[in-house]
């Protein structure tokens, strides 16, 4: 149930949704292959996990272990053990005293993301539950997810040091074929053999995982809207004609996993109404909310039915997934969105440089086939209106291109080496980034700075060393394009804002300055102070924490400032 992506593409938004609905549909007894959800659910996650590792392969020669699991662990298990300790809690307080032993022993094993072969090992039967199934067995899905996890890059990484004297993707692309068509092998062996094992187990499952992930590595094919119109009609017909007494997954998995690869392998080129359906905002938000929601729904569909010892009834299941919908979404927005939007996305895509990096990635977002392009350039104070710029990028029907890097502004100064900062790495970052963009040609290029850097000694006017750098910065973009939209930078906190707020009212932390406008003309010029600062800089502005540590502000206030920053773009003449 992976819930990032390397690009926030709506379509796959759109069929995250429709997996988490069929397999809420399938356990409330309305559809009756909608297991398949789960299948979705796979190959989207080998798509999006092998391009993340590849775009980061490609772009530093190594996987960082340590950052790519951080990243998993802060997303996924907040979320997963939240709902389970509540699950845990409930279950106790309602299931019979027979089943609390097993209680036990299912929490451990879900909360070890080891379930799948333990309810494979004590035949739990996923399609055949009984009257008395498991509350969590749903999260064998889960650990299928997270064991993949575990040896995907490792298996993607070597592939491509030891293919140092050939085509790394070609041997890449062998290998995980070679594996994929192993595992749907095993698969089909396994299901007729024991059923169970294969219906749980990575090895039988893999090769779903393994499709998603081929999608990045074969070249794109143009093709017509009937290819996804098919892989579509192939998820319905698996959704409907499948049920409880399907052999699973072996050769009958092969129906929807080839649908979700059509879907996505054709995503720029669906017909119009799966387009719009998927870009609803209904659809999107159950897309957002999808990891919840699966983790949600069974419980409350299972507990009140094995509390009351009998089936439940229609209107009983309808306010089960209204129940489900509603602690998604709240779920979402308190436990979930915390730890994804505490900064902005770019820096989990691998698209925000560090200090050794001289190149940015591809970081492509929004509308990855529009004609129209925006650039976003500069630092990580560029960075903090990424979501801002996003959003208005899919509004607006824009392809966004994401180049920053941390503490390298796209005003070109000179400054001091500092730590893990190498001014070489930086400047060597800026005339590749630079030279990118004038091969771009950008329908708009938004550049910001953090302003508050010491200035060199040989500098004693500030003003003047930050002007110098701008009209460096301006001779190297002035043909770029004909939008060179520069934003000024944000009020200066003098305290870690968050941190503030935990220990003092709120008002104690109103101590931000505003930021002064050293921009040359040129430019067209954006300043957000006055958005943000009235008599005072508020830390807190309209009920949204202005800033999410002593510099930047918040991804919530970035998203709240979309309104101001459309139209303030709109007055410099870009089309939106």
């Amino acid at each position: 149930m992976q819930t990032s992506s390397a690009t926030k593409i709506t379509q796959i938004q759109g069929l995250r949704a429709l997996a988490a609905l069929l397999v809420t549909l399938f356990h409330a007894k309305w559809v009756s292959g909608g297991f398949i959800g789960v299948d979705i659910f796979y190959v989207i996650s080998g798509f999006l996990i092998t391009g993340l590792l590849l775009r980061e392969i490609e772009r530093t020669g190594t996987v960082n272990f340590k950052d790519f699991y951080a990243r998993r662990f802060k997303r996924l298990l907040p979320t997963s053990f939240f709902v389970l300790a509540i699950t845990a809690f409930i279950s106790w307080l309602l299931i019979p005293g027979t089943m609390r032993s097993s209680l036990g022993r299912d929490v451990i094993a879900a909360s070890l993301y080891i379930s799948n072969y333990l309810f494979a090992w004590w035949q739990a039967d996923y399609q055949n539950l009984d009257a008395t199934p498991s509350p969590v067995i749903h999260y064998w899905s889960l650990a299928v997810e997270e064991q993949f996890y575990l040896v995907w890059p490792m298996l993607i990484l070597v592939s491509f040091l030891f293919a140092k004297y050939l085509k790394k993707k070609v041997v890449l692309t062998y290998l995980i074929a070679f594996i994929t068509l192993s595992s749907f092998i095993f698969s089909i062996y396994l299901t007729e053999t024991s059923p169970i094992w294969a219906f749980y187990s990575l090895p039988t499952r893999a090769w779903e995982l393994g499709l998603g992930a081929l999608l990045v590595l074969i070249p794109p094919i143009k093709t017509k809207k009937i290819v996804g119109l098919f892989g579509f009609g192939l998820l319905i017909i698996s959704a409907f004609l499948f049920n409880e007494s399907t052999a699973f997954p072996g050769k009958n998995a092969a129906l929807p996993v080839l649908g979700t690869v059509l879907l996505i392998a054709t995503i720029n080129s669906w017909p119009p109404f799966l387009n719009d359906v998927a870009n609803s905002r209904l659809f999107q938000w159950l897309g957002e909310i999808s990891y919840p929601l699966y983790l949600w729904h069974w419980p409350l569909l299972v507990l009140p039915s094995t509390y009351l010892a009998r089936p439940l009834e229609i209107y009983e299941r309808l306010l089960a997934i209204f129940a489900t919908i509603l602690l998604a979404d709240l779920t979402h927005r308190y436990i979930e969105e915390p730890q994804i939007k505490a900064r902005p996305q770019v820096y989990d895509d691998g698209c925000h440089a560090n200090y050794s990096q001289t190149q940015s990635a591809k970081c492509e977002y929004a509308n990855l086939d529009s004609e129209k392009v925006m650039v976003l350039y500069g630092d990580s104070h560029a960075a903090q209106w990424f979501p801002a710029l996003l959003e208005i990028a899919n509004r607006s029907g824009y392809k966004l291109i994401s180049l920053t890097k941390s503490a390298c502004p796209a005003v070109d100064t000179k400054r001091n080496d500092q730590g893990g900062f190498k001014m070489a790495k930086c400047a060597k970052w800026r005339e590749n980034t630079t030279k990118r963009i004038r091969e771009i040609q950008p329908d708009v290029l938004v550049m910001s700075s953090f302003q508050y850097f010491a200035q060199p000694k040989q500098f004693t006017d500030r003003q003047a060393w930050w002007n110098e750098g701008q009209q460096k910065l301006m001779r190297a973009v002035k043909t770029a394009s004909p939008h060179l939209i520069y934003i000024t930078d944000t009020p200066h906190p003098t305290r870690d804002i968050p941190a503030c707020l935990t220990n003092n009212p709120i008002s104690k932390c109103n101590t931000s300055e505003r930021s002064k406008d050293l921009s040359i003309p040129g430019f067209d010029v954006i300043d957000p102070n006055p958005w943000l600062c009235s008599n005072v800089c508020p830390a807190v502005k309209d009920g949204v924490v202005a800033y999410r540590d002593a510099s930047h502000i918040s991804v919530d206030m970035s998203i709240a400032l979309i309104p101001r920053l459309m139209q303030a773009l709109r007055d410099q003449g870009v089309n939106l």
